[in-house]
């Protein structure tokens, strides 16, 4: 699964989608992922690591996100993940030398309550 991930995030980085930064960064949240979580869906990490590239990537440029519908986003914050996910994300983003608007981690957030769903 890691050696999949990581020729999808050195395509992005060989195609100018995303900084050698926010490629280091979305290596360092993979391997983060990969040695916390247990029975980790390939799709749905995938899905997850693409998204945090590109929100990073975001970021990096100043080019953010509209915050996320409210009524999407009190579905996401009842979900049974969602305080998991919530404390997942803050010590993924703890280390890193990108600092998300709260409009992407909602988006973040979103993509992680989907990992941690065991369906």
């Amino acid at each position: 699964m890691k050696e999949q991930i990581m020729k999808r995030i050195k395509i992005l980085e060989n195609n100018h989608v995303i900084s050698n930064n926010v490629g280091n960064n979305t290596i360092k949240v993979l391997d983060e992922v990969i040695a916390s979580l247990n029975d980790l869906d390939e799709e749905k990490i995938s899905m997850f690591i693409t998204h945090f590239a590109m929100a990073a990537q975001r970021t990096e440029t100043g080019n953010i996100e509209q915050s996320m519908d409210k009524e999407v986003w009190e579905t996401v914050k009842v979900d049974e993940s969602y305080s998991m996910a919530e404390r997942f994300l803050q010590q993924l983003l703890k280390d890193l030398n990108i600092k998300f608007p709260d409009s992407e981690k909602e988006f973040l957030l979103l993509h992680l309550c989907n990992v941690l769903h065991k369906e």
